[in-house]
């Protein structure tokens, strides 16, 4: 089930029990819970379960349960009732980054002679609401299975088994409507398990194909392109196994590897399997590394797989004993194979059926796991829920530093390694930089608090402008403080910016710091340095904005030049020039970040313009799943692509300052005062897909560039001959030199 091996950043210490808590168990013997999703909303990393509730006379629906303290307590927050005369229960569950999650079902009548695929959709602080459903023309028996969510679309999988051999639909929601994207074909017949966005930001498809010359299955993926799926891989049969090979869930870590639970067929039983390989040779780099059974005679099957940021890789699904009952299985493994697993069933007498639904790696680094048990009969059907705790396993803090300037944390940072850690709740008053004079130290609040117990560094200084200075130092960390930069209290002022990181080094961390009110230019830069250039810094988890203001002297959130870096699950709140600028910075991931425009105009919300630094070679940077919400303030452009929309080019000039080899995908649009979308003019070798708009746009350009007026905002806009790649359907065709200034107002 996609969304099962999402995890965010890893936080330094952290290491799992390999013991199971029992959260909960739901269910009697008249009221069954089964088909459990288990969900983290990446917005407040809450805990959500999807799950199926029924019993064997009236009550057929759909509950949504959240939980904010771990899973020690839930709240029922909504149910979805089937209509009179219909039955059935959840075939997937997905949550987007702004909290909205989808379920798609098998709807039925109660006598079963017709079946369709629903899909539900909650939106945070609303209700679970159909918004439709799935029945291909001419058929009666259709069912879903799985659901993948990217941006503000969802996707899942629908199989009419009218059709002999049944058709496979890959099926799209998007811009309010539901619709067939494509039907996979290969040989003469498939069977298609999971969906996956992968890290290229397109959706791949797992299963398997029948190869109708030779006679044999084959484990087969797919991926998306433009208006249909191609075939990606075609998997080398298990050795020794003559039946059959199939895909049954898929998953993708950050070491460009990505992980299935893999089946064989083996004298009639399942075989539990897992593999992975590399994404950008899904085909050849392929190597299955596990084969488990509790009884060799009996079957197996691994439905289910997640990453853990620690390269553990959990895998679920079944086994049958020799007594035969069914056992619900997970197990934990590496590349290099796996070793350990753990067996689930609630005990009741006699036979008993078991089988784990849902694996969960949380932000935390927790890892979840549901299973469903029932006796042979349906009834009583229970739902089980565990966690295996990722403990902090640090030595303990040294004495914390109280509240004082920037003197009494620098005076600590003074050899390689040192550990500057500051008290909860200390304030520091800076006249000069907290300055990292060596690589490998580090400045936090002691227990790493996320909250207002942060230690603060404030600018207490007129000449100040630079609170903290991490230039020229590799694998430096500065997380989990608040930085103020005082520009109420003392003005705009031209320097540097609010932190200052990057040059000649590697691996630097700002992680869990909040931050605001820059006096020049950017909350956060990231310097590109000389050569050796800077290259693998991680940004993560951090609240910023406000930054700068609308009467000219703006501010960015994130300045990013550094190579191969990654910044995501940030939140940036009123910054006025870029939120995310993006100097070219090849190589980096830009991903599930939140854009929010409250109170200030916003010229962008990530800006991939800038061509100097690296003469335009954004090869590899890829800007995937970020919500850029224009809720109560104009942001002029969403997402702008090359130079020419943020400027009025010289037509005179010979130079091509165009973009190259950066990739858009499936990030969001919101809001009601936004003016241009996805705006593009001037790249090359560039791909923008799979990417929503939900934004109002508006504004009248009255500003002309070189004669001619920009075209009216819209949300996927294009000027075509200065745009050469892949894009995706949505785009039209618009004049964009100037697009940033074209509309007269608000400043």
């Amino acid at each position: 089930m996609a969304g099962e091996g999402g995890a965010g950043g890893t936080p330094a210490g952290c290491t799992l029990t390999g013991n199971w808590e029992t959260i909960g168990s739901w269910g009697s013997d008249t009221l069954g819970y089964g088909n459990v999703a288990v969900l983290q909303n990446p917005s407040d990393d809450s805990v959500w379960q999807v799950v199926s509730r029924t019993d064997s006379v009236d009550v057929d629906e759909i509950a949504l349960f959240q939980s904010g303290d771990g899973g020690a307590s839930w709240l029922e927050v909504d149910a979805w009732s089937f209509p009179s005369g219909r039955r059935g229960w959840t075939s997937g569950a997905d949550i987007a980054a702004d909290g909205t999650i989808f379920v798609v079902l098998r709807e039925s009548s109660d006598d079963n002679t017709d079946r369709d695929a629903t899909l539900l959709r909650y939106s945070p602080g609303g209700t679970l609401t159909e918004v439709g459903s799935f029945l291909p023309p001419g058929s009666n028996d259709t069912r879903p299975n799985t659901l993948a969510v990217r941006g503000g679309e969802a996707w899942f999988i629908a199989y009419d088994v009218t059709q002999v051999p049944p058709d496979y639909h890959i099926v799209r929601y998007a811009n309010d409507a539901l619709a067939s994207f494509d039907v996979i074909e290969y040989g003469d017949n498939v069977f298609v398990r999971d969906l996956g966005v992968a890290p290229n930001g397109k959706i791949w498809a797992v299963g398997q194909g029948h190869d109708e010359a030779t006679n044999t299955w084959r484990a087969t993926i797919w991926e998306e392109g433009e208006a249909e799926f191609a075939l990606l891989a075609e998997i080398e049969r298990t050795p020794g196994v003559d039946e059959s090979d199939t895909i049954m869930a898929l998953a993708f870590d950050d070491a460009g590897r990505y992980w299935t639970s893999y089946y064989t067929i083996e004298n009639q039983h399942y075989r539990w399997r897992s593999g992975s390989g590399m994404v950008d040779a899904p085909q050849v780099s392929f190597a299955w590394n596990d084969d488990f059974g509790l009884d060799a005679s009996k079957a197996s099957l691994s439905t289910r797989v997640a990453i853990h940021p620690s390269g553990a890789v959990f895998t679920g699904g079944n086994s049958v004993d020799a007594l035969d009952w069914q056992w619900g299985i997970v197990r934990r493994g590496t590349t290099a194979g796996f070793a350990l697993s753990d067996k689930f069933i609630h005990g009741r007498d006699g036979v008993y059926v078991s089988n784990v639904s849902s694996i969960l790696v949380d932000k935390q680094k927790n890892v979840w796991a549901a299973y469903m048990s029932r006796p042979g009969i349906w009834f009583p059907k229970l739902t089980t829920l565990r966690k295996m705790a990722c403990l902090d396993t640090e030595p303990p803090d040294p004495s914390c530093i109280g509240s004082g300037n920037q003197d009494d944390i620098n005076e600590v940072l003074n050899k390689p390694g040192s550990i500057a850690v500051l008290c909860q709740g200390a304030e520091f008053d800076l006249t000069s930089p907290v300055v990292f004079t060596d690589d490998g130290q580090e400045v936090y609040t002691e227990g790493r608090p996320t909250d207002e117990r942060r230690a603060k560094l404030r600018v207490a200084s007129d000449s100040l402008v630079t609170a903290v200075d991490m230039l020229g130092r590799s694998n430096v960390v500065l997380s989990h403080v608040i930085v103020d930069g005082s520009r109420p209290a003392f003005g705009y002022r031209t320097s540097g910016a609010l932190i200052q990181a990057g040059g000649s080094v590697s691996g630097q961390v700002v992680r869990s710091v909040k931050a605001f009110e820059p006096r020049h230019w950017s909350i956060l830069h990231l310097f590109e340095g000389g050569e050796p250039q800077c290259t693998g810094a991680t940004v993560e988890d951090n609240e910023l904005g406000p930054a700068g203001q609308p009467d000219g002297t703006w501010a960015d959130g994130i300045s990013l030049a550094c190579k191969d870096s990654v910044v995501r699950s940030n939140t940036i709140v009123d910054a006025t020039d870029g939120a995310i600028v993006i100097f070219a910075a090849p190589g980096s991931i830009i991903e599930n970040n939140t854009i929010v425009a409250e109170t200030r105009t916003l010229l962008g919300g990530i800006n991939l313009v800038d061509y100097g630094v690296y003469g335009g070679n954004y090869s590899n940077t890829r800007v995937r799943g970020n919500v850029i919400d224009a809720a109560g303030a104009v942001i002029r452009i969403g997402m702008g692509m090359g130079w020419r929309v943020w400027v009025c080019f010289d037509p005179a000039s010979s130079e091509d300052p165009s973009i190259y080899g950066g990739s858009v995908t499936g990030n969001t649009l919101m809001g009601d005062q936004m003016q241009y979308g996805f705006a593009v003019d001037g790249v090359r070798d560039w791909t923008v897909t799979g990417n929503i708009d939900l934004a109002t746009h508006s504004g009248t350009p009255t500003i002309d560039c070189n004669g001619q007026l920009a075209s009216p905002p819209a949300g996927f806009q294009f000027h075509s001959a200065r745009a050469q790649g892949t894009f995706q359907p949505e785009f039209t065709e618009a004049f964009l030199e100037l697009a940033l200034w074209t509309v007269d107002g608000p400043p």
